[in-house]
């Protein structure tokens, strides 16, 4: 079963963007990015969130491997 971090790698190779790229869009370390990918790391969500913004995707995509629309309470 996929992780978050498959779904960072998996998003970042399809967007041809290399781990050092992307960690300094996100404004983390390459190291901690690969230890996230490799999932020997949790990613806080101010960081995921960072990640998910540079990337294009959504957090709950990155987090479940599901997208949610919004619910609207009346």
């Amino acid at each position: 079963m996929a992780k978050t971090g498959d779904r960072i790698r998996e998003i970042r190779d399809a967007r041809k963007m290399t781990q050092d790229q992307l960690a300094a869009k996100a404004g983390i370390s390459k190291s901690f990015l690969s230890d996230v990918e490799n999932n020997n790391k949790n990613i806080s969500s101010q960081a995921l969130l960072r990640v998910a913004n540079v990337l294009g995707a959504s957090v709950d995509y990155l987090l479940t491997g599901e997208t949610k629309g919004f619910v609207e309470n009346k």
